[in-house]
């Protein structure tokens, strides 16, 4: 006769591997304080207008011209578009993985040959074929949506 123990042993076999395989909760990010800020100094204040290239009060011959190879160079808005690009197609393909994919394919071959055996001359052959695939991944553990929300963060 079966002790207790062993009773419960093949349900703690099946149930503690299925613990592994829970889906977490969803990732809150920490409530931040709000800065604040202190009065500004009046003496650091002025009415002049902002120079955008105030590098040049520095009358420095070798930083004005490494600043303006920089500029003339500057590829961060180009990155940056590419980059947005790109994470915008990932979340693009990320929705997609929600749908059945149903791949199709058909071909057709012609060709002029000798059968060995039956003859000298050259036979045409027509080859058609055509065909295609359905699949599906269930989301049962949360793979698909999870990778949705992360994209889109």
């Amino acid at each position: 006769m079966p002790t207790t123990s062993q009773k419960y042993l093949p349900l703690l076999a099946v149930l503690l591997p299925l613990s592994g395989c829970s889906v977490g909760p969803h990732y809150k990010s920490p409530q931040t304080s709000a800065v604040k800020f202190h009065a500004e100094d009046a003496n650091l204040e002025t009415e002049a207008p902002f120079d955008a290239r105030w590098w040049k009060q520095f009358e420095d011959p070798v930083l004005d011209s490494l600043v303006d190879r920089t500029l003339a160079s500057n590829n961060s808005i180009r990155i940056a578009r590419a980059r947005l690009s790109e994470s915008r197609s990932i979340y693009d393909e990320r929705k997609l993985d929600r749908y059945p994919t149903v791949p199709v394919q058909a071909s057709y071959q012609h060709s002029k040959e000798q059968i060995p055996g039956f003859g000298d001359e050259r036979r045409r052959i027509n080859s058609f074929t055509a065909g295609f695939d359905a699949f599906w991944e269930a989301d049962l553990f949360g793979r698909v949506s999870h990778g949705i929300a992360g994209s889109s963060r």
